[in-house]
């Protein structure tokens, strides 16, 4: 079978007033308001409807349109987040807050550099004048991290957050005090004197002793003379005070009265009276009928409670403060250091989402919040609807016996054919051949790598008759991405005969009958079509095409262990090297006499480091090789030899080479199914290693389908969770690459692939309390969706156009709606379709009643694509009147007219 580039049958629909007809009203909404109706103040106010027998390349475009539209309901932006007030990040320079990582990784203490308010020094001063200065700092904790979870099932789906803990070991971060000199706050002299503590002021209090440093503190101040009555409107509530007396004793001691509830208050301490806790700040008597004396009270008043080793405790009630520990330098007597410990209060409350804080829950002025996420999937429902990163998905055929991809390369999205029986080939058994040097006959498939370029190919057609001699042999090779024909004609093939494509050459070499190899100029230096029988020869093993022009993200094909050399190797000359290209890397073997017996000693290196050592190889040793960040087994294939040590006598030594299925860097679990490995970009967060993501996949065993297995992560850090749904679980690595495994199909099991341009991050605001913060995503942010998943329907699921607004996406071949917007009977091609040609689309509106249907259609998937787009960058392109024209030839160069 030929797989092309997906088509759908879409409703061709014509141009201008030809195109819809008399199905359009007198009286249209126009194009120059788009997003509106669909969006209105900030809100999403429509269903968007694609069919049911849309293809994937269709669910692109509305992905396309969903997320323009996304955009305009969440006020996300790409700049960072806006701050108001003190803040300090916690990502240096361009090291970010990555997946898994610890959160003070980059950043591991705040000082009075980052926040000078809140850690501002200070200087304590006792009734005796002795001064001593001290710092103040914030210390970040190592257990927060950004994670991929439902907080131990806080959520009922995953998301993006950062995970704290509850436990004040695992603290969020600490606050720190360090004076110069020992402070001994247990002496008269330093009870009842000013201890200004992060950003708050406090008082020490006559609580303290040997053991306990007890600070006071107040929100709001007022003085009252004996007698005096003060009525406030405090925190909300209404107060009545009255300060009944004053005595001298020895502490001085106050009587008033709150609401009718009467107590006395010790000066320095704090009690809660009539529903408000009070500290009697200054109790001053004069004992004269004129002038009894006077209080100064605190309203509201903060009482801490430190001992060494135990939690804050708050209040006149001395509540413990859940998630604190603290840790005193020295004793109350003569304290050189304070430490207080700040973990999540709960398991309720232990993960930021994008746009939370964590405020202090000692002092209340400081904050850490979730500020900004940037390049991660974007996550409605389960599905990621983020138009701004690669989409590979699996699917299968109507039986569900075949998978096929559906990848983009270079703004080009194409089907390509996976997995059937087993094995990698389309559904039609035609093979995909993925070692360079392989044999191919008509309809099989390979992938061309040389220098930057790279073609995913069909031989539409391979004619020659080895050893005839005649020009008279043809090979057609078409790009499955571009559906471009790469020939070669009237040619005599059984020499190798140069064929250039895209300014690589390539020489195709006839060895059997309507049989061909082609291998790379670049690899194959002396252009007869055998790799592996000269010295330093190079072979591309699992061949890879990158999907992003300018990017490094890699895309293979592999499979159960393979022979390389793949064809015409008769052995190897003793001290020969050679060069397996894998995707990872080039992993060079050096061959050489054993000196102790008749075998061969292997040496493999990777840029110039040695990676295994072999001590007389021999057949069937298996090896582990990790190159770049992907382990490997090699095993060995060779001849007994005659007994006379040369390593040359060992013809036909090849090696099957496979990927490691668990990625354990060991010989017992080679990959023995297809498999589809991702190459990602550098990742930032691992010394810019290329990480990859391996997805196997395996045969149902009471359907017999071929289905997606687990996938298997390289990165140091990634994660996976379950959604509600339980048929559908997420996988997130530290790149950002996402894997959505479908197993809601009882036959088989799919999955969608998303991954970033750049990798994925977060950042992490430390702030004072009162700072504001607006939260920034990107297009591509977990947890940013404002458009609910109920939102995005079926055709069928939608039973009138007249009942909401609704945007039509795919023409009337695929999709009901679209048949009843364009008057035509669904299905019926080529009724169905129009005048519309191939790289055409329309964009049109029309009026239900009182509300408005949006259609986007295109002549094929590519074209209605196109109109996704425009509506996703819908600034960018004249959109008026009723219904435009989209036209072009790639995804770059779009003309609406």
């Amino acid at each position: 079978m030929n797989v092309k580039k997906a088509i759908s049958k879409v409703v061709a629909l014509g141009t201008g007033a030809v195109m819809l007809g008399a199905t359009l009203a007198a009286a249209q909404p126009s194009l120059a308001n788009y997003p509106a109706p669909f969006v209105e103040n900030g809100v999403f106010n429509a269903v968007i409807g694609i069919g049911g027998d849309s293809k994937a390349i269709d669910n692109m475009a509305m992905t396309n349109i969903a997320t323009g539209l996304q955009a305009d309901t969440s006020g996300s932006s790409s700049d960072g987040p806006a701050v108001s007030g003190e803040s300090a990040s916690l990502s240096s320079g361009t090291n970010k807050v990555y997946l898994g990582q610890a959160l003070n990784t980059n950043v591991d203490t705040l000082t009075d550099d980052d926040l000078p308010t809140i850690l501002a020094d200070g200087t304590f001063e006792d009734d005796n004048g002795d001064e001593t200065d001290y710092q103040q700092s914030i210390v970040v904790g190592a257990t927060p991290v950004l994670a991929f979870s439902d907080s131990g099932s806080d959520l009922d789906d995953p998301a993006l957050l950062l995970q704290m803990d509850d436990n004040s070991g695992n603290q969020n971060y600490q606050l720190k005090v360090n004076f110069d000199s020992a402070v001994d706050f247990n002496d008269a002299a330093s009870e009842g004197e000013k201890l200004p503590l992060f950003g708050r002021e406090y008082t020490v209090g006559t609580g303290t002793d040997a053991d306990t440093l007890v600070l006071l503190g107040g929100a709001r101040t007022v003085n009252l003379a004996v007698g005096e009555t003060l009525e406030i409107d405090f925190g909300g509530e209404d107060y009545k005070i009255t300060v009944v007396g004053v005595s001298d004793d020895n502490p001085d001691t106050a009587t008033i009265t709150v609401n009718g509830d009467t107590e006395s208050v010790t000066q320095g301490n704090s009690k809660e009276i009539g529903g408000v806790d009070i500290l009697a700040d200054t109790v001053q008597a004069f004992n004269t009928e004129a002038n009894p004396g006077y209080v100064v009270l605190k309203l509201g008043s903060d009482e801490i409670q430190l001992e060494d080793t135990d939690n804050v405790l708050m209040g006149s009630s001395r509540d413990a403060v859940d998630g604190t520990l603290v840790a005193f330098g020295g004793t109350p007597d003569a304290m050189t250091s304070l430490t207080i410990n700040v973990a999540a209060l709960d398991n309720d409350a232990d993960h930021l989402l994008l746009g939370e804080s964590f405020t202090d829950t000692v002092f209340g002025t400081v904050k850490m919040t979730l500020s900004e996420l940037k390049n991660g999937p974007m996550i409605d429902g389960e599905q990621d609807t983020s138009s701004a990163r690669e989409v590979i998905e699996f699917s299968s055929d109507s039986g569900g016996a075949a998978l096929s991809v559906v990848a983009t390369k270079g703004g080009d999205t194409a089907t390509l054919p996976f997995d059937e029986g087993a094995a990698l080939e389309d559904e039609d058994s035609n093979d995909i051949e993925i070692v360079e040097g392989a044999q191919i006959t008509e309809d099989e498939y390979t992938v061309l790598v040389a220098g930057n370029e790279q073609v995913f190919v069909q031989a539409t057609r391979v004619v020659c008759d080895n050893g005839g001699g005649d020009a008279d042999d043809d090979v057609t090779l078409r790009d499955q991405f571009t559906n471009a024909d790469y020939k070669l004609e009237d040619k005599d093939l059984d020499a190798a005969n140069d064929l250039v494509i895209k300014g690589q050459t390539f020489n195709v070499d006839c060895v059997a009958a309507n049989t061909v190899v082609i291998t790379s100029a670049a690899n194959d230096g002396d252009d007869d079509g055998i790799l592996g029988d000269t010295d330093g020869d190079t072979i591309q093993v699992f061949p890879y095409f990158e999907p992003l022009s300018g990017r490094d993200h890699r895309i293979a094909m592999v499979d159960e262990a393979l022979t390389v050399p793949a064809a015409g190797f008769t052995g190897l000359v003793n001290g020969a090297d050679l060069v397996l290209a894998l995707p990872t890397g080039d992993l060079s073997i050096d061959f050489a006499d054993d000196a102790g017996g008749d075998d061969c000693d292997l040496t493999g290196t990777v840029g110039g480091t040695t990676v295994f050592t072999t001590d007389g190889a021999s057949d069937t040793d298996e090896i582990a090789a990790t190159v770049g960040a992907v382990d490997y087994i090699l095993e060995l294939n060779m001849a007994v030899d005659d007994g006379d040590a040369d390593c040359d006598d060992e013809a036909g030594m090849s090696f099957d080479v496979a990927v490691d299925s668990d990625q354990d860097a060991d010989v017992d679990g080679e990959l023995q199914v297809p498999g589809l490995l991702l190459v990602e970009e550098e990742d930032n967060s691992e010394s810019d290693a290329q990480n990859a993501v391996l997805i196997p996949t395996a045969t149902d065993g009471g359907s017999g389908d071929e289905e997606v297995g687990t996938p298997v992560f390289t990165a140091a850090n990634s994660d996976t969770d379950t959604f509600d749904d339980s048929d559908f679980a997420g996988y997130l690595d530290s790149f950002g690459t996402y894997v959505l495994v479908d197993s809601s199909n009882s036959d088989h099991t799919l999955a969608t692939v998303t991954f970033p341009n750049e990798q994925m991050y977060a950042d992490v605001l430390i702030s004072e309390e009162t700072a504001t913060i607006a939260a920034s995503s990107s297009a591509g942010a977990m947890g940013a969706s404002t458009i609910s998943v109920d939102a995005t329907l079926f055709d069928y699921e939608i039973a009138s156009l007249s009942s909401q607004n609704t945007i039509i996406v795919a023409g009337g071949c695929v999709n009901e709606l679209a048949a009843d917007f364009m008057g035509v009977p669904y299905g019926e091609f080529p009724a169905c379709a129009g005048d519309l040609q191939e790289g055409e689309a329309i964009i049109a509106v029309k009026e239900y009643g009182d509300y408005t249907a949006l259609l986007a259609a295109g002549y094929s998937g590519d074209d209605t694509r196109r109109a996704g787009i425009v509506l996703h960058d819908y600034t960018s392109y004249p959109l008026s009147g009723s219904e435009v024209k989209v036209t072009g030839t790639d995804f770059t160069n779009i003309v609406v007219e």
